[in-house]
């Protein structure tokens, strides 16, 4: 997610003027802290048979890549954090980190989708930047994220990896818990 809105942030506003010559030390960074560690701690955790596939049908399968996942996208958070961004930008890393701790607390009672979680997230995060913060519509954009996210959410009834209900919720609660955390760090830029 937080990968994805980085790259669409770079074709949508104006953010990448402010790190003009450092594009690469934000996405590297990003890459690092989304992606490559949690993917190596989910091998790791693979190799050593804690998780039975990298599926992780089961629930309680779940609960460490996620915890190790929210802490690389805290430490993700801080690193920006500590180069002074605009908050509006902390608001977009951050939404993850809400989405995570939500997907670890229904994790222990309940399946719920985290792949439609995160595509909400990112629609969500996405929609929060450009109407509070760039004041546009990029209307085939949207588009485009609800057509992977039906995309996304068919194939996952279609393996049979998740109910209707688990899809449904996952992508709902994805969006609202991104929206607002984007759209709460605009508003605190507004208002002080």
């Amino acid at each position: 997610m937080s990968f994805y809105s980085v790259i669409m942030l770079w074709t949508y506003s104006h953010f990448f003027y402010y790190f003009e010559g450092q594009e690469w030390k934000v996405i590297i960074n990003v890459l690092l802290f989304t992606f490559i560690v949690p993917g190596l701690f989910i091998a790791v955790m693979r190799g050593f048979r804690l998780i039975s596939s990298f599926d992780m049908p089961e629930r309680k399968e779940r609960v460490m890549p996620l915890f190790v996942s929210l802490l690389s996208n805290m430490s993700l958070v801080y690193f920006f954090y500590g180069i002074n961004v605009q908050i509006w930008f902390l608001g977009l890393i951050s939404a993850p980190v809400l989405v995570h701790l939500l997907a670890i607390v229904i994790n222990f009672f309940w399946k719920i989708s985290v792949h439609m979680m995160g595509i909400g997230g990112l629609l969500g995060a996405m929609m929060a930047i450009c109407f509070n913060v760039n004041k546009q519509n990029p209307f085939l954009l949207f588009m485009v994220l609800f057509i992977f996210a039906g995309c996304l959410g068919v194939s996952l009834l279609y393996q049979k990896r998740h109910t209707h209900g688990q899809i449904y919720a996952g992508f709902a609660i994805g969006f609202v818990a991104a929206y607002l955390v984007v759209w709460a760090s605009v508003y605190f830029v507004m208002t002080v």
